[in-house]
């Protein structure tokens, strides 16, 4: 059983998978914590060059190529990892990489860019499908202040990498990650209140809570 943890940048991905985490061990359930990219990987090491800008700017880089990084890094890990868990729990996993370089092709060719892409992971790459895909949604203008919150990181010096720097381009990510939620087996949360504020973590969790309890019910039904 797969969970995969997405969103744009400053939505709180690593903090709510941890929280998952911890729910999860605390019912008895033996869970594989996966953080993608790998930076200290072959293919993760080169993903944070393309995230300092090592290979050019984002206008620069074709979004193919920087998927291929993407999804070598994950292929590569599945490659060399024997996981034991039952659950199999990922920050971040193929619907970034779908939404962070779909979002950076004109929209008329978005659908034949994501055949591509799920073919590369799914098909050619051969990694596990999830089973729950969770996607947070955040305002770009909170994603910023957000991410300018996090400490530093170890594959950039920079306060903000290169996807995060672009407010145009993380609004056409954020717009193709709410295309995303509302194909089957993605889940849409929005972690701001009607004021647009971020609301408080316990809030956001209550949310991603009932959508894996529905998931480990199903599981079980199956069983």
């Amino acid at each position: 059983m797969l969970i995969a943890v997405d969103g744009i940048d400053g939505s709180g991905k690593g903090t709510q998978t941890k929280l998952i985490y911890e729910y999860l061990i605390s019912k008895g359930i033996k869970v594989d914590l996966i953080s993608f990219p790998q930076y200290s990987s072959f293919f993760g090491n080169m993903v944070g060059e393309y995230l300092n800008g090592a290979y050019g700017t984002l206008e620069q880089v074709n979004p193919k190529l920087a998927a291929l990084l993407f999804a070598m890094d994950r292929k590569d890990f599945f490659d060399r990892t024997e996981l034991t868990g039952h659950v199999i729990l990922c920050d971040r996993y193929v619907p970034s990489n779908v939404g962070h370089q779909a979002g950076r092709v004109p929209r008329e060719e978005r659908e034949a860019f994501v055949a591509w892409l799920e073919e590369l992971e799914f098909g050619i790459n051969r990694i596990p499908e999830p089973d729950l895909s969770i996607l947070f949604d955040i305002s770009v203008e909170n994603s910023a202040r957000q991410v300018a919150k996090k400490q530093k990181r170890d594959y950039t010096d920079l306060t903000h990498d290169i996807h995060e720097q672009n407010k145009a381009y993380l609004s056409d990510v954020r717009d193709y990650f709410l295309a995303l939620g509302e194909r089957d087996k993605y889940e849409l949360v929005n972690i701001e209140d009607e004021a647009g504020q971020v609301l408080p973590i316990p809030v956001i969790f209550e949310k991603v809570k009932s959508l894996v309890d529905g998931l480990l019910d199903s599981g079980l039904k199956t069983q």
